[in-house]
């Protein structure tokens, strides 16, 4: 019942957003912006989603290399499958997949597969803070959005914190008292050592540099896919960097928002929003969302699907492994 509540929400939410991001839109002038497009003029958007992907393989690589060192070019088509899933399945299900997948094949502890996930999501979260103040400088916004920006330099200390709590959780857990009372828990120890295994790629120097390297970098590269966008369509005037910064951090807030498969509605809604308020037509936003979103979505799930059925799943098989459903294959993802 709950997996069906959350399914209908998400459906609920894209399809209100994406009314709200298409009403009172021209639509011959989204045709009309749609219509100059070109395969040269969308092919730095296809190269930046390639090497998103390839970043944040090799990013995740490093941080499982504690565990397993795995090639890179496996990881990469399991981060990828990641991103597929998610987008064609509810509850973000992805996640959870790439974890399972590489756990299975691997033989590495599913929990530290999945705390390896959690370090990303953290990181991710600090860098798009830093992208996000460092994009005030150059786009301009609304005054509220200045007043509260300070809260960013907030949150950043507190997932600093957070991830040296999971750093430094193998030591706590090897301290006497801790480990005399865990003696007692055994289960509890185990469970709380394999999430303390998945920040073990952090407490070695090079690989830490690397991954927050990688980490910032990846969110202010993908931030240049809103400027290449603009000039793709022929708005007048272009983005700017700054511009796309801001963007990018407005989407991430958006899709934070439940929604269907794909992050539709949310996504669009966001970028017309702040189009407007920057004197852009509706028409602009939309068409700069929908090129944007859509060269993402395309190139994530078609890659994404690819792998996952060279590597012997289905679509099916992982809904169903994942859900408790049940196939005769799910048990290869589950």
């Amino acid at each position: 019942m709950k997996k069906h509540l959350s399914v209908i929400a998400g459906i609920f939410f894209s399809v209100l957003f994406l009314y709200l991001a298409l009403r009172g839109v021209d639509l011959r002038g989204l045709v009309s912006l749609y219509s100059g497009l070109s395969p040269a003029t969308v092919a730095p958007l296809v190269v930046l989603c390639v090497l998103d992907l390839v970043w944040r393989g090799l990013r995740w690589k490093f941080l499982l290399r504690s565990s397993r060192d795995i090639p890179a070019w496996q990881v990469i088509k399991f981060e990828t499958i990641g991103f597929a899933l998610n987008n064609v399945l509810p509850m973000r299900l992805g996640e959870l997949a790439r974890a399972t997948l590489v756990a299975r094949t691997y033989g590495i502890s599913l929990v530290t597969v999945l705390s390896t996930i959690v370090v990303e999501r953290i990181l991710d979260t600090m860098a798009l803070s830093i992208v996000f103040a460092f994009s005030l400088r150059y786009a301009p916004v609304a005054p509220w959005v200045q007043r509260y920006s300070g809260l960013v330099w907030v949150l950043i200390p507190v997932l600093f914190a957070g991830l040296m709590v999971l750093c430094r959780l193998e030591a706590v857990l090897a301290w006497p008292r801790v480990r005399a009372f865990m003696a007692r828990h055994p289960r509890v120890y185990g469970i709380l050592e394999k999430i303390a295994a998945g920040a073990g790629s952090l407490k070695v120097p090079g690989y830490a540099v690397v991954i927050c390297a990688l980490s910032l970098l990846l969110w202010f590269m993908d931030a240049a896919g809103f400027a290449f966008a603009s000039r793709a369509l022929g708005l007048v005037p272009a983005l700017s960097y700054g511009n796309g910064l801001f963007l990018l951090s407005a989407t991430a807030v958006a899709v934070s928002v439940p929604s269907a498969p794909g992050y539709f509605g949310t996504y669009e809604y966001a970028v017309r929003m702040t189009m407007e308020a920057w004197g852009y037509q509706g028409s602009s936003g939309m068409a700069l969302s929908g090129l944007v979103h859509m060269t993402t979505y395309i190139v994530f799930t078609v890659s994404g699907i690819v792998f996952l059925y060279q590597a012997g799943h289905s679509l099916k098989s992982m809904w169903h492994g994942l859900t408790g459903g049940g196939s005769s294959d799910a048990g290869k993802a589950a």
